[in-house]
């Protein structure tokens, strides 16, 4: 049983090992330029602890605090080296890999089944799964990785087998804990004590007290949570504040055009992933007095996953048509993945023939979508570090240009590539430091291709002349505030973007910035 678990293991880490060669991307650039301005401070405990005192940014209705200390846990360990920020992304991915096989033998002892192979192709199909390539290759997307990790952890607590003499201390009472920890990442663990209802009443074997005192304070934990965020954000439940309305139907016909651009780099193998997936478990499906114990448990972890569904549906809106946002499926395809392994428990040999044949078939769907998976999510990888070689080129041209071109650029940059984002939320950063070995933000001043048109405008106000005033090397609230505030107008600016195909950046001489699309260069789509 161990060589299984850590041949799967193996695995998964081979198909991530080019991780280790990428780079950061999107607001991964804003997490690395400020733990690095925290550090020259001096601060940066100081401040990355102040997060638990307070809410996020005023883009978005968040409380994440943990994500802050992850990422200056990373910066103290491994400075700029990005292999070792990518390491905790990867060990988290590892770490539900193995928990999924493990929740799947708890559940299977539960049972009193054998659930080595079953175990084995549930954590394939989940890690292998090419959705969830998004929530490891894109360092800012762990908050997901994490909360998943805390969730498995407790369900398997949870279904785990009562012990005829009870422990001096229940393992159970860990769950309010691994609860909170969760709400630290990310608001949507606040669903995790329904979920754990949903085993309570599937789970063969009763619960006795500490197990309910467990679910108790987990409910305890979340009821106070939403009501500091209802303070904050006059919201307990959303976390983005774009105040448009969020209907179901909008989020399920979004689907489609998104699962073409999630399965873009592979789009036979991510349907044969998916498809496979589905039949298997319509294969395992077995009903009747025997299977009834392991069907209640297969039917409540794929309640959990759909609630956990349905709940980022009604929060998000829809799903973006360019294929980000696997990673919001993190913990809904574990829970899927964990569903599967249950019906996937081998019968016993004195079964009908009629089951042990759909058995077998059900073993075969499931390892054909793993072998599937492998192969979309290795295609999906690939996309992944060609985005993240883009952007390490981008940071090279701009200190580049900035030596041979005298005033200063504002350089169009893509804000997303083929639905991997790319340089939105952290975009300043590209032209400082660390990224850069002095501030190159009154050189060229990355913007994505919405914020364009804002330019001239800006320019007009005196943007140029504050750029050039202020010479900035961080891109801090201060320092951004400053920069917009009202000042006589400085010289014109050039305008430019960046190509994909040439990796370098193109003049746009004759094109009005307001003109500036996403046509307007190769590199920006």
């Amino acid at each position: 049983m161990r060589a299984s678990v850590l041949a799967v293991l193996a695995l998964v880490a081979w198909l991530y090992a080019p991780g280790f060669g990428g780079y950061w991307l999107g607001d991964d650039f804003g997490h690395l330029h400020q733990t690095f301005n925290w550090s020259q401070d001096g601060r940066l405990w100081t401040e990355t602890l102040g997060k638990f005192a307070a809410p996020a940014d005023a883009i978005g209705h968040f409380y994440r605090p943990l994500i802050f200390v992850t990422m200056s846990a990373n910066f103290s360990l491994f400075g700029t080296h990005y292999a070792g920020w990518f390491l905790t992304n990867l060990l988290l991915h590892l770490a539900s890999t193995w928990l999924v096989m493990w929740v799947v033998r708890r559940a299977a002892a539960v049972l009193d089944l054998d659930a080595r192979i079953p175990s084995v192709l549930a954590a394939l199909v989940f890690a292998a799964s090419p959705l969830l390539v998004e929530g490891v290759m894109w360092l800012s997307a762990r908050s997901d990785l994490a909360v998943t990790a805390m969730a498995l952890l407790a369900a398997g607590l949870w279904l785990g087998p009562e012990r005829k003499q009870p422990a001096r201390i229940d393992a159970r009472c860990l769950i309010p804990v691994l609860v909170v920890i969760a709400l630290g990442f990310k608001e949507s663990a606040a669903v995790l004590p329904l979920q754990l209802l949903l085993l309570a009443f599937a789970r063969p074997v009763a619960i006795r007290r500490g197990g309910w005192i467990a679910l108790a304070g987990t409910a305890l934990a979340v009821a106070v949570f939403l009501v500091l965020r209802a303070w904050w954000f006059d919201s307990a439940w959303h976390a983005y504040n774009d105040g448009g309305d969020r209907h179901l139907r909008d989020a399920l016909l979004s689907l489609p055009q998104w699962w073409r651009g999630v399965a873009q780099a592979a789009p036979a193998p991510a349907l044969a992933w998916l498809a496979g997936s589905l039949m298997a478990a319509f294969a395992a499906l077995r009903f009747g007095p025997g299977a009834a114990p392991r069907m209640r448990i297969a039917i409540a972890f794929a309640c959990a996953g759909a609630g956990q569904l349905l709940a980022t549906l009604l929060n998000l809106g829809v799903f973006a048509g360019n294929g980000e946002g696997g990673r919001l499926l993190y913990g809904p395809i574990a829970w899927f993945a964990l569903s599967l392994g249950v019906l996937l428990l081998a019968d016993s040999p004195q079964s009908p023939r009629a089951a042990l044949v759909r058995h077998q078939a059900a073993m075969a769907f499931a390892t054909f979508a793993a072998v599937a998976g492998l192969v979309a999510s290795h295609a999906r990888i690939a996309q992944f570090t060609a985005v993240q070689g883009e952007m390490r080129d981008l940071v090279s041209a701009i200190a580049g240009h900035a030596s041979k071109h005298p005033g200063i650029t504002v350089l169009a940059i893509p804000d997303q590539r083929m639905g991997i984002v790319a340089g939105r939320n952290g975009q300043g950063a590209l032209a400082l430091p660390p990224l850069q070995s002095s501030g190159l933000l009154n050189r060229v001043l990355p913007t994505l291709p919405d914020e364009m048109a804002l330019r001239p405008a800006q320019f007009a106000r005196g943007l140029g002349t504050q750029l050039e005033l202020l010479k900035p090397v961080r891109a801090d609230v201060t320092t951004l505030g400053r920069l917009l505030d009202p000042a006589p107008p400085g010289g014109t600016p050039d305008y430019a973007c960046w190509s994909s195909q040439m990796r370098t950046i193109v003049a746009l001489p004759a094109l009005p910035p307001e003109k500036i699309d996403a046509q307007s260069c190769d590199g920006i789509r």
